[in-house]
């Protein structure tokens, strides 16, 4: 079967597959983009319900993408309405019945949500793999490159909208944003030169705020 010719009876672009389980990746992110020359001052709003989340976005040179994020715990598994309990206006509790452990899992209402998405496996992992790609033969500039090839320049945002109390679920997402910490991919505030300092990857916290302690935090 010819997908390239598939690929455009359908105006899908096919891309390369992507193993979730083994979260191996099989695509170039320079090919991807290198037809974007202007980044588009677009809003990918709940970007996972797109055919192919994060890629559309990319491919059509987008400045931001949205994830709504739940934070399950198996170690405090009990029932609960999360539905309600936010048209209440409350956070859901914290509890899962997905896997192992703590995790995000991606969706618009806890009904929605599989084990296969995750902020990792549809966010995090391929936007991690595109920075390396970007930045594998160094950098003679003070900051990484960021995932546009002809822009590398310019950052992009990654909107993560709490569905879940927010204080635990800032600190998954904490943990899981070390590794983009590590290689300086991520933009952050400096409290010593009182100063922000933009990097290829800017995270944006949406939805239920956590405390101010939070803020406290140093990357």
């Amino acid at each position: 079967m010819n997908f390239g010719h598939l690929s455009l009876l359908f105006k899908v672009p096919i891309f390369p597959s992507y193993d979730p389980v083994s979260h191996e990746n099989f695509y170039s992110v320079r090919k991807i983009t290198r037809y974007v020359k202007d980044i588009l001052p677009i809003h990918s709003h709940n970007d996972y319900t797109r055919s192919i989340p994060l890629f559309y976005a990319v491919k059509n040179g987008c400045k931001s993408f949205e994830a709504d994020v739940w934070l399950r715990d198996e170690r405090r598994s009990r029932p609960d309405s999360d539905y309600v309990a936010l048209l209440s206006g409350k956070p859901p509790a914290v509890h899962t019945s997905l896997g192992d452990g703590q995790e995000l899992y991606v969706g618009h209402h806890s009904t929605n949500l599989n084990k296969y998405e995750t902020l990792d496996s549809l966010y995090l992992d391929h936007l991690m793999y595109m920075l390396d790609e970007m930045n594998v033969d160094g950098n003679d500039t003070e900051r990484q490159r960021g995932i546009y090839v002809n822009l590398p320049q310019e950052t992009v945002f990654l909107v993560v909208d709490f569905k879940t109390h927010a204080n635990p679920t800032f600190g998954v997402l904490r943990e899981k944003l070390q590794r983009f910490i590590t290689k300086g991919y991520l933009s952050y505030y400096d409290f010593t030169s009182d100063t922000f300092v933009e990097g290829p990857l800017t995270v944006i916290i949406s939805g239920f705020t956590p405390s101010t302690d939070f803020l406290e935090y140093r990357a």
